[in-house]
């Protein structure tokens, strides 16, 4: 069994061995993602989903709210120390053509999700959609300052750091008062959530090999709802869902170092690392009659 920082160190390896061809040159690194890897994106928003104010921040350098959503690091932050490399700056602070989106940006948006409705009661929040087309943005920047050779050159050889997934059911799906669990069965949910992020990577074209994904769709304690069927029935949610994106993104490609962490997972510390080395699975199952074959400390 591992640990949560052994959860973190297997990633950075990870990602050390995607820029090993790199001769020793800084990783540059491109976030995307929701809440847990926002670094202030949202602060220059009209958004309900902002985190600058106290008491967030208070255990960060300077003892300040920055829009993390949380009192200290995210894990992108940590990542980041990790590799000797600053943690990347919110794309919204940024003027175009700044120097900066050479040495990586961060687009995440506290709110966001795969789908582009999930989370509309925020008011403005940066969709996973809005992210890739502001790394399209990025990459014309990129272009223009360096040329489009070596511009391409830069983009395949970043690291590319996701998390996102969760608030498609906490903010979505799972909302009473939302169209989506109205209007899809949790099989049909699965499967559209699956295939709009396959779309989504194919017109992002990120380096498939250069990405690390980091999704939450097992956190049930965050369901939103007393009903333990539905937490049970949210963690079924995450494990098909992560089936899915593993016969669709990494299956397809031989010894493809693209994996999914379950954060979730780590700390409980019930990994086990896929036979292939890129993804890890839990030991979990829950059928649709509601027969539980799960341990108990996965809901605490």
């Amino acid at each position: 069994m591992v640990n949560l920082a052994q959860v973190i160190g297997f990633l950075i390896i990870t990602i050390v061995a995607f820029v090993a061809s790199a001769g020793g040159e800084q990783v540059v690194t491109y976030v995307f993602g929701d809440s847990l890897t926002e670094v202030g994106n949202n602060n220059y928003l009209q958004s309900l989903a902002k985190s600058n104010y106290p008491f967030y921040g208070i255990d960060y350098e300077g003892g300040k709210a920055t829009g993390r959503f949380t009192n200290g690091r995210t894990i992108g932050d940590i990542i980041s120390e990790k590799l000797g490399i600053e943690s990347p700056p919110p794309y919204l602070s940024l003027v175009p053509n700044d120097d900066a989106i050479l040495k990586g940006v961060n687009y995440a948006s506290g709110g966001a999700g795969i789908l582009n409705d999930t989370g509309l009661y925020f008011i403005q929040r940066m969709t996973f959609d809005d992210q890739i087309n502001s790394f399209e943005k990025t990459k014309e920047a990129i272009k223009a300052k360096i040329g489009q050779e070596d511009a391409e050159k830069h983009v395949n050889e970043a690291v590319y750091f996701i998390g996102m997934g969760s608030n498609d059911y906490v903010n979505n799906f799972l909302q009473p008062f939302l169209a989506a669990g109205q209007q899809y069965t949790h099989d049909e949910f699965v499967e559209l959530l699956a295939s709009t992020l396959g779309e989504q990577f194919t017109v992002s074209k990120f380096p498939i090999h250069h990405v690390a994904m980091w999704t939450q769709v097992l956190e049930g304690c965050v369901c939103q709802t007393p009903s333990c069927a539905q937490i049970e029935l949210n963690m079924y949610f995450g494990m098909h869902f992560i089936q899915q994106m593993q016969q669709m993104l990494c299956l397809q490609i031989e010894f493809s170092p693209l994996c999914f962490i379950k954060p979730r997972q780590a700390l409980h510390q019930h990994q086990h690392q896929h036979e292939h080395g890129s993804f890890f699975q839990e030991n979990i199952e829950i059928d649709l009659e509601g027969k539980k074959k799960v341990d108990k400390r996965d809901l605490l």
